[in-house]
């Protein structure tokens, strides 16, 4: 009787540890998503300052699977964790798809408009 009880409590134990690593490990996951996304909307956001200031921009970045959208003057970044929002001050229109992995992002102003090319 004394080794069931015994065998029932290790594999409580060892349920309970995988449970809450699961749970660890997930919490984590989604928090390196969350700064990721604030990186990246960060980073854009200072491109679209310094090419409004100088006509072009220019930075190497490493990339989730990430959707570039703007219409008129709002531009949407939008990931696996989220959707961020940033006004642009020019007007601009283009919406693409980037894969995970390191990118240039070239941003530059063409026809009194902004626009992005990722390499």
């Amino acid at each position: 009787m004394a080794e069931v009880v015994e065998y029932s409590l290790v594999v409580l134990v060892s349920v309970l540890f995988i449970g809450g690593s699961v749970a660890i490990y997930n919490s984590f996951s989604s928090s390196e998503s969350q700064l990721q996304l604030r990186v990246l909307s960060s980073t854009v956001s200072a491109l679209v300052e310094e090419t409004v200031r100088n006509g072009s921009a220019e930075a190497t970045v490493s990339l989730p699977a990430t959707t570039f959208d703007c219409t008129d003057a709002a531009i949407r970044l939008t990931t696996s964790s989220g959707t961020v929002a940033l006004a642009s001050p020019l007007p601009c229109s283009f919406g693409f798809d980037v894969t995970a992995g390191t990118h240039v992002l070239q941003f530059a102003i063409e026809s009194a408009q902004l626009v992005v090319r990722v390499v």
